[in-house]
C-alpha cells in the first residue's frame, strides 16, 4: 500500500474509531470505497497494527515537556505496549518514535489541541499573576475619588472572570513584601 494511501486511511481510521457519529458514518464509508478501489479488506485496513517509524519536530523548546507527556500519555513511549515502541526522545525540537499510524495521528491531533490551549492558559496565567503582584504590593494607579465622573468599569467577559479566579488564587500564595520597614 503507498505512503499516501495509508497516511488517509489512517486519519480516516482514528476519525471511525473516535469521530462524532456522523464522522464516524462518514469516515467509514470513505474507507470501505477506498477497500474496494485499491481491493484491500476492510477489517484487516480497521485492525492493521504495523510500526513504522515516524519523527515529530516542534518549533519552539517550550513545549518539549508537553510533547514528552503527550507522547507518554496516548502510548506512543510506553514499553509496556504491544501497539507501540519508544526509539528516541532527544533533548531539544525532535521526538522520534515506532508506533502504529493510528497511534502516530491521535498523538499528533492530541498534541495540536493541548498545545493551543497550553498557550491560552500559559498566557492568562502569565496576565493573571501580574495582576495579583500589582494586587498585593498595591501598585494599582490611584484614582481621585474627589473628582466626579461618569466613567464606569466595562462588563467583564469570561475571559476576565477566568483570569481573576486565577489571579486571586496567586494573590493568596505571594509573599508578602513590607517596603516600608527595609525603606527605613
Amino acid at each position: 500500500m503507498k505512503d499516501k494511501l495509508k497516511d488517509k486511511l489512517g486519519k480516516l481510521i482514528v476519525m471511525a474509531k473516535h469521530g462524532t457519529p456522523g464522522e464516524v458514518e462518514n469516515s467509514t464509508k470513505i474507507i470501505k470505497k477506498l477497500c474496494y478501489k485499491h481491493d484491500l479488506n476492510f477489517d484487516d485496513v480497521m485492525t492493521e497494527t504495523e510500526l513504522k517509524e515516524y519523527e515529530f519536530e516542534y518549533k519552539n523548546k517550550k513545549y518539549e515537556g508537553l510533547a514528552r507527556r503527550c507522547f507518554i500519555r496516548y502510548g506512543v513511549l510506553s514499553d509496556k505496549s504491544n501497539e507501540s515502541e519508544y526509539w528516541t526522545f532527544q533533548i531539544g525540537e525532535r521526538v522520534g518514535y515506532k508506533t502504529t499510524l493510528e497511534k502516530h495521528i491521535e498523538t499528533m491531533h492530541a498534541f495540536e489541541l493541548l498545545k493551543r490551549q497550553f498557550d491560552e492558559e500559559f498566557e492568562r496565567t502569565k496576565k493573571a499573576f501580574k495582576l495579583a503582584f500589582w494586587d498585593k504590593h498595591e501598585l494599582w494607579n490611584y484614582i481621585d475619588t474627589t473628582v466626579k465622573t461618569d466613567w464606569k468599569p466595562p462588563k467583564k467577559t469570561k475571559e476576565d472572570l477566568k483570569t481573576d479566579k486565577i489571579r486571586e488564587q496567586l494573590e493568596r500564595n505571594l509573599e508578602d513584601v513590607e517596603i516600608q520597614k527595609r525603606l527605613n
